[in-house]
Formats: C-alpha cells, structure tokens, sequence
C-alpha cells in the first residue's frame, strides 16, 4: 500500500510500531521493520555507546529502515548524535519541542518525526521542519501527550474529524484542524499545508 508516508520513509506499508519503552528490542523492530512496516527503538534513556550497541544489533537483523525514539524530558543531544553516527535514517522525538535536533537530523541525511497531542503543536512542529507529525490522544496508552481521541468517530478536541489515514502524516499531507480553546470547538476551518504529494 503505497502513501506519501510510505514513499518518504521507505516503508511497504503505512504502519509505525509503537516504541513500547523497556518492552521494544531489536528483534521487535526488525521484525516488523522486515514485515513491510516500519520498526522503532525506544532509547530514550541509553547510554550513547548501549544506544550504538542496540541500533547495530538491530541493523544486523534488517537491511530495512527502522527508527530510534527519544523522549525530550531529558537532554537528548548526544543520543541524537550518537543514533546519527550509528546509521539511524530516523529519529522519532515526543513529550517536547523538537527544533533544537531538526537541523542536525537533516544534515546527517536522516528524517525526524515529531509526536503532537493537539493541532496547534502539529503546526509548530511543521513550522520547526520535522519530516512527519505524528498525532496522539489519549487513547495511545503508555507515555501519552495528548489529551483528546484521536479515534474515528470522535466529534471533540482538536484532532476532530482526522481520518485514521491522516494520524501519521508526511507534511505533504498533513491537515491542521484549529482548536478553539475560548469555545471548545472545532472551528471547521482546514487549512492544508501541500508541500506537493
């Protein structure tokens, strides 16, 4: 199934495995990674050299991209850098602003993605210039940023009305839906930022 995300990722299909913490291991990613999908590393708290270590176990099991997950509650510098050096074509970042590694991501040659709980922080991190915007609600479990489903069929909050095929987008595609907090609306509005699909 070929999409805008599958095509900019180098994936067979539009399908993201959830960094899952202590639970994710080379051998989840690459499996899913091998699967057509696209695998990922929570690393977030490693050492850079266990991060180095993790990473080449995980390249030994796929030729295919998989990314590294790094939450921004803490200094994630040299874990950016180290993931970079290491040959990660993409690095994943939540819980935070992700413009302070955007540059460095980009001139190693590598994608960043960037999780969002609202679409006022989507547009912020599109404006930062991450590759793809991942949205969150509430109801993605674990470490969760956003405070509002982002299901099909939710009428409230600011990912109201985001088809399932628009949660995890290539900023080709990306939608913002402005969320007005005076009213607690929707305000209907769309505005498409089409950086040509």
């Amino acid at each position: 199934m070929e999409t805008a995300l599958t095509r900019l990722i180098g994936i067979e299909v539009p399908i993201i495995q959830a960094p899952i913490g202590t639970l994710t291991n080379p051998q989840l990613a690459a499996a899913v990674s091998n699967a057509g999908g696209l695998g990922m590393l929570a690393l977030g708290g490693a050492e850079p050299d266990h991060l180095r270590r993790i990473v080449a176990e995980t390249q030994a099991l796929t030729g295919h991209p998989f990314g590294v997950n790094l939450n921004l509650r803490r200094p994630q510098g040299e874990r950016v850098a180290a993931a970079l050096e290491a040959g990660v074509r993409l690095v994943s970042l939540f819980w935070g602003d992700p413009s302070p590694h955007v540059a460095a991501v980009h001139a190693a040659g590598a994608l960043v993605t960037s999780t969002a709980g609202s679409a006022a922080e989507a547009r912020r991190h599109a404006d930062a210039g991450v590759d793809v915007v991942i949205a969150q609600g509430w109801e993605a479990g674990g470490h969760v940023w956003g405070g509002v489903a982002t299901l099909t069929g939710t009428n409230q909050g600011p990912w109201a009305g985001v088809p399932p095929s628009r949660l995890a987008v290539s900023l080709e595609v990306l939608i913002y839906f402005p969320w007005d907090p005076a009213t607690e609306r929707f305000t209907g509005e769309r505005i498409w930022f089409d950086r040509g699909a």
